[in-house]
């Protein structure tokens, strides 16, 4: 317990309450009997077998997201969102369900899900098909998300992988079967069975082929249905389709983006983000036109701004006799029903960037304009950023006088701004989609295929681009290190970015997944060769070695034939690869790039005691022992401060910090009396242009061989507030040396940061994985309760706590 007279000085009262209000699942969109279809928003009624949460085996940290506020202003329309993503090889979309239905404390329901596959047979250029999806159900039986399959996502999959024991999936040429079929049978019937009920009405048997395929054709031999073992890893692809969210929108989302970024979900070469906005009330000729002369000439520019995926499949330009007839001040004065009959004889195609085709036909069950240029993102902003400009087309179109119809726009902020005019977007939304705009290069159409293309294609809005890691696809190497405490490297990037990292390559562990042997990361594979993580497609190499001061024979062998496949390098060595005349050789050879983490700064910087100049507060992370986390737990709260749209700044400190971020200090490299001065200059560039700087910690006071780095960043950074990370029933660290008593690290830590101008304690963060969950949560309660200030595990039950504190700290 700490003294009353220190207690007192620490205490910041909190402010934080979470919120009460609940997603509105209520909508027009209605439900009703049929087979649901690839984005509809029905929930299936027949009777199938129910998942329990309680029963999954896949197990999650029981998170929930605190803040009850959108990451950006709420949207003033009614939204269902469908979001195209890959979950880790060797896992389905059966296992994040079961994982998101704990998280609701709910139920899983599978049904069959209707789509289409390209068909080899002559005249014939798609089959419809069935395949297994999942509807979660939360505690109150209501619906909060679908799972299914989408054939368009191909790249990313073996095609030759064998299938999983009980998934098929059943073909048809006519709809209307499957449909039949997906009303009287349960996915996990064996296919055999279930065609025998279909049979059944018609009076066949269904006959077995070679491939383990089954076919069923009527008494003419005229074929109806085949089923066949769904190989090639289609229980991978996983598109989240929600209902119609008519508020609460960022939450809701938020809730199954994060679910997702911790099972493992990876963002598919090929995936899309579609929105669809309710249709209800645009049912006018001049709305029409509206739309299109406002969409077709900034189509383009649209592209770039919201980052449009080239390797996107299904997306394609409105037809030449659309663009005409909405261009043609006659049609914008039809009534309804002549308009309807003039728009259907265009030949409509839901596969173009924008799909009016419901908003023309206007099903029951889907009832929307959909607009699917966005590329798959793992985060709310950019999705509510695209979503906020689209509701303000929506608006202007069916509000507003009849437009004129322009010529195509050019791509620039200039042609941006007076669009965002038109459509009535202003605020820190269309600032931040300007600023991001300056900095596309013109080109949405290059595709960008191969194995060297970063991923996710999206690139965040300016508002969240920093707080986005911005890593390519991710092999990194831990050849017999692989350990949480030999390589903190790999536990700190599994934790911040695991959609970024394919695979983990160590022979000694090969077949094990990350969370066996480092406790995160979920599913990702650890991977025994190379030539196994390169069927990955990774696009560079990290070397998770920082306990080695130079390359293994062995090492050298892997990093080489890594350059010759054509990925980067980036090492957290203490010995630059640069220095390496054969790496640098075969990297030139291959035009591959080698990155030292630990590079030395240029010139040393000295302390030059700039600190009453600066205009923002700084926030430093320090630790009580080398494995507390710091980077983790400063990252989650630069990325959660960023998302709320604050200008939040990161400095990094370590090498994965520096390998997140960009750039960063390379502390272990700077010459002991020019480690403050390069902090404190790294401290003073990041300020200029923030609200908030927020410093990773490194190492720990109480310990001899990080205690220099610790005092350094109190002295370069002199923070405003400090966070101090601590890891519970830890023991020892890394460097075998025993961790900190908490309260003595506070008060050391917050004693030097007050020498010289007053420091808040905002909190602690502590790691508390190695507790099961109800002692942790004693555990923090109890904390919070002797220190009189607010403790969180970010990882475990969300940072969003610390990010009021913060928030309410600046205010």
């Amino acid at each position: 317990m700490p003294d009353a007279k220190l207690g007192r000085r620490w205490k910041l009262k909190p402010a934080w309450t979470a919120g009460q209000d609940s997603v509105d699942h209520s909508g027009r969109y209605t439900d009703h009997d049929a087979a649901p279809t690839k984005g509809e928003w029905c929930l299936c009624s027949s009777t199938h077998t129910h998942f329990s949460a309680a029963s999954s085996e896949t197990s999650m940290p029981d998170t929930q997201p605190d803040a009850t506020k959108d990451t950006a202003p709420p949207l003033p329309w009614k939204m269902g969102v469908e979001i195209e993503l890959l979950t880790p090889r060797g896992s389905s979309r059966l296992e994040l369900a079961k994982c998101l239905a704990r998280r609701f404390q709910g139920q899983v329901r599978p049904f069959f899900h209707l789509d289409q596959e390209p068909s080899e047979t002559p005249g014939q250029p798609a089959m419809s098909c069935l395949t297994p999806g999942f509807e979660v159900l939360d505690a109150d039986g209501r619906q909060r998300v679908r799972l299914v399959d989408d054939s368009t996502l191909r790249d990313d999959l073996d095609g030759q992988a064998p299938p999983l024991d009980g998934w098929y999936k059943l073909v048809a040429d006519d709809p209307r079967w499957l449909r039949l079929i997906a009303r009287y049978g349960d996915p996990f019937e064996a296919m055999d069975s279930i065609l025998e009920k279909v049979g059944g009405l018609l009076g066949v048997v269904p006959e077995a082929c070679p491939g383990e395929i089954i076919t069923l054709r009527d008494d003419s031999g005229a074929f109806i249905a085949l089923a066949s073992p769904l190989v090639g890893e289609r229980e991978r692809p996983c598109e989240l389709i929600t209902p119609p969210l008519a508020r609460d929108h960022g939450l809701a989302l938020e809730e199954l983006l994060d679910s997702a970024r911790q099972f493992g979900c990876t963002v598919p070469r090929e995936g899309a983000t579609h929105l669809h906005l309710d249709a209800s009330g645009l049912r006018t000729a001049a709305t029409v036109a509206n739309l299109i002369r406002l969409l077709h000439p900034h189509r383009a520019l649209l592209r770039v701004l919201f980052s449009t995926n080239p390797d996107c499949r299904r997306l394609a330009a409105w037809p030449s006799a659309l663009v005409e007839l909405a261009a043609d001040d006659a049609f914008a004065r039809l009534p309804w029903s002549e308009a309807k009959e003039r728009l259907l004889a265009t030949k409509l195609d839901k596969y173009c960037d924008v799909n009016l085709r419901n908003l023309v036909y206007a099903p029951r069950d889907k009832d929307t304009v959909e607009f699917r240029m966005l590329p798959t993102h793992l985060e709310v902003t950019p999705i509510l950023e695209a979503a906020a400009v689209c509701v303000a087309v929506l608006r202007r179109s069916s509000q507003g006088p009849l437009m004129p119809m322009r010529a195509e726009a050019e791509i620039s902020v200039a042609a941006g701004a007076r669009f965002f005019s038109e459509i009535g977007l202003q605020g820190e939304i269309a600032g931040s989609l300007l600023a991001t705009l300056s900095e596309r290069a013109p080109t949405p159409e290059v595709s960008t295929r191969s194995t060297r293309a970063a991923r996710p294609h999206a690139q965040p809005s300016a508002q969240v681009r920093a707080s986005q890691p911005a890593l390519p696809p991710t092999l990194i190497l831990t050849e017999g290190l692989s350990d949480p405490r030999a390589a903190p490297m790999v536990g700190a990037l599994l934790l911040c970015c695991p959609q970024n990292i394919v695979g983990v390559l160590d022979s000694a562990r090969q077949g094990r997944c990350a969370e066996e042997v480092f406790g995160c990361g979920g599913a990702i594979p650890l991977l025994g060769s190379l030539d196994d993580a390169l069927r990955l497609q990774p696009a560079q190499l990290v070397l998770g070695l920082e306990t080695a001061s130079e390359l293994s024979a062995r090492t050298r062998e892997t990093v080489l034939a890594a350059i010759a496949a054509g990925l980067d390098i980036v090492s957290g060595l203490r010995t630059p690869l640069a220095d390496d005349a054969e790496l640098r050789a075969a990297a030139a050879e291959r035009d591959v790039r080698l990155r030292d983490l630990l590079a030395s700064a240029p010139h040393p910087t000295p302390y030059a005691d700039t600190w009453r100049a600066r205009q923002a507060p700084v926030l430093l992370t320090v630790g009580t022992d080398s494995d507390a986390a710091m980077l983790v737990s400063a990252w989650q709260l630069h990325r959660s401060l960023t998302a709320r749209g604050l200008r939040s700044a990161f400095v990094a400190s370590s090498g994965a910090g520096s390998l997140l971020a960009g750039h960063g200090l390379a502390l272990g490299r700077q010459l002991c009396a020019a480690v403050a001065g390069a902090v404190e200059a790294a401290v003073d560039s990041a300020v200029a242009d923030a609200q908030v700087v927020v410093v990773e910690g490194c190492g720990s006071l109480m310990q001899p061989a990080t205690s220099g780095y610790n005092l350094a960043l109190l002295q370069g950074s002199t923070p405003d507030g400090l966070v101090i990370c601590h890891t519970l029933a830890a023991g020892v660290d890394a460097l075998e040396h025993a961790s900190a008593c908490l309260y003595e690290a506070t008060e050391l830590n917050l004693r030097l940061a007050n020498h010289r101008k007053p420091c808040s304690l905002l909190g602690f963060s502590l790691q508390t994985r190695q507790l099961p969950e109800a002692a942790a949560r004693a555990c923090l309660t109890d904390l919070a309760e002797s220190f009189e200030t607010l403790v969180v595990d970010p990882l475990r039950f969300g940072i969003e706590p610390l990010t009021e504190r913060v928030v309410m700290w600046l205010e």
